[in-house]
Order: structure tokens, then sequence, then C-alpha cells
């Protein structure tokens, strides 16, 4: 069950992608045609996993631009995101090296995709704040703080760069938690995909207090952890969980 539900999950990723290309080639790679598939394709991926996904507290999305900050649990997170987003479109940051895939780096960069160089601390930061700054009204920028999938199922230390971007961008932070998707696609098992539920809570946002700065970090990041780690039914916070570097 797991190797056909990874093979169709697989081929409709490719299959679609590559159609969805083409058309968008021929609209002149308009970015608001390619956030607008990037919808469609999302459904079809659960679907192709055969993920049962439900998605609770949608009224809780920031009517403006806004930050997601999810916790981390599989290649799947991605696209329940954006189907969890419904009308505002998603903004990804991804490895500048993604950038020279065939097909894929065409498409990122046409649909408003934020290229970061991970070998250089500096730039990165640099460029994330800088897109940002031109995310648009009914624009979400997808994030997850852990910064990488869980091993375990559990939540690991959130690290502080999302929460630093909020405060000096005054973006607010919709906290997503995400529950089932570790157990639909675990790390490292990638044809072993379950077909099962997931869900997904969009939490009450977290908006940085104007009239402080950096120091607010911390608080931030504890209270992410806080209401994630509830609604995951983690009741005692991950060891270190709000002490993590940029």
């Amino acid at each position: 069950m797991g190797l056909l539900h990874s093979v169709k999950f697989l081929g409709y990723a490719w299959l679609d992608f590559t159609r969805y290309y083409l058309a968008g080639r021929r609209n002149g790679f308009d970015r608001t045609y390619f956030q607008h598939v990037t919808g469609a394709w999302s459904r079809g991926l659960l679907r192709s996993a055969g993920v049962d996904f439900q998605v609770d507290g949608a009224e809780n999305l920031p009517a403006g631009p806004f930050l997601i900050a999810a916790n981390h649990q599989s290649y799947l997170d991605i696209p329940l995101l954006v189907v969890a987003l419904g009308d505002h479109k998603p903004i990804f940051i991804m490895k500048q090296e993604l950038l020279k895939v065939p097909l894929l780096g065409r498409l990122a960069v046409a649909a408003g995709a934020i290229a970061i160089n991970r070998g250089d601390r500096r730039q990165a930061v640099a460029a994330i704040e800088e897109g940002l700054r031109q995310v648009k009204p009914g624009e979400a920028v997808m994030m997850f703080p852990e910064g990488t999938r869980t091993r375990t199922g559990k939540m690991g230390t959130a690290k502080k760069g999302v929460f630093y971007f909020a405060i000096h961008t005054g973006l607010p932070i919709a906290p997503v938690a995400i529950t089932g998707s570790f157990d639909r696609f675990p790390k490292d098992h990638f044809f072993s995909i379950n077909p099962g539920p997931v869900r997904v809570q969009i939490l009450p946002a977290i908006s940085p207090d104007p009239d402080r700065g950096d120091d607010q970090v911390n608080d931030l990041v504890e209270r992410w952890v806080a209401v994630v780690q509830t609604a995951v039914g983690e009741l005692e916070p991950a060891t270190g969980a709000a002490a993590g570097a940029l």
C-alpha cells in the first residue's frame, strides 16, 4: 500500500508539474497564475497520497500579508499548508540551488519564491527580509521554525529566525499545528507513504509589539511553541524549544 501511494504521489507530482509549467509558459509565467495553480496541484498531491485532510481555524488567518509558522512533520506539510491557506497565495523560501533545477527554478521565480544562499547566513537573512517587505496583500510566506522535518514525530527545537523576521517587518505570525502528517510520510521513508487522516489547525495570530525590538524574540518563540505543542497534544515543551539560534 505504501509503495503504491508513493509511486502515485511521485508520478502525479512530476506529470502535473510539467503540465502546469507548460501552461504557464503560454501565459508568460504570470505570478498570479502560478500561485493559483499551486492550490490545485497541492490538492492533487494529497489525493494521490491518500491523505484525508481536515483544516480547522481558517477564520484565524490575518487579512493582510503574514507569516505562516508551522511545525514540520513531513514533505506533505507544504501542500497541506497551501490548501489550508484557501484564497491566500503562498510564497515559498527555497535554497538557491533549486533555481537551477529544470522547470522548478523557472516556476519558483514566477511564483515569487524567495531564494537564499544557506551557506551565507548574512545573505540569507538579507534576502528573506527584503523578500518579506515585498509580500503583497493576500500573500502568506510559509516558514517552519524547527528548520527541518521531525525524525520522531515530536516537535524539535524552534529557531528564532522566523520571529526576528516578524519583528523586523511587522508581519503577524499565523501559528499552524499539523498532526498526522508524520504517520503518513515519515522522514527517510520516501517509498512508504501511508494513506490516512491529517489535521491542520490554524491558531490565533501572534503579532510582534511595534514598540519593542529584538528583546521580545524569546517571548514570541515561547508563545508559538506553547500554542502549537498544545494543539498537537505535546503538553510538555521540547527540551530547549525556545532557545534555538537563528
